[in-house]
């Protein structure tokens, strides 16, 4: 595993950090990997995978089906809700 030095931290965030540890019943180190890993920043899709993901999500689906019978419907039964 790597690590990590951080300089240069404010004397109020470590406390901020000491703080939460505390509450949380966990030590300084393990509350400040924790919260490093929780707000890692997101990988990014490749191209690839981003047309696979497209490719199962559409998978069976009709593309380009005519909606209009959907919206005919709809305004059917909103017309029959205020007429009823």
């Amino acid at each position: 595993m790597a690590q990590a030095l951080i300089r240069n931290l404010d004397d109020d965030v470590v406390a901020d950090y000491k703080a939460a540890a505390k509450a949380n019943g966990r030590a300084y180190e393990t509350e400040l990997r924790e919260t490093l890993v929780r707000h890692r920043p997101k990988r990014r899709m490749t191209p690839e995978e981003r047309e696979e993901l497209s490719r199962r999500l559409t998978a069976g689906q009709k593309v380009g089906a005519d909606s209009t019978s959907l919206i005919r419907e709809a305004r059917e039964q909103l017309a029959a809700r205020h007429l009823g």
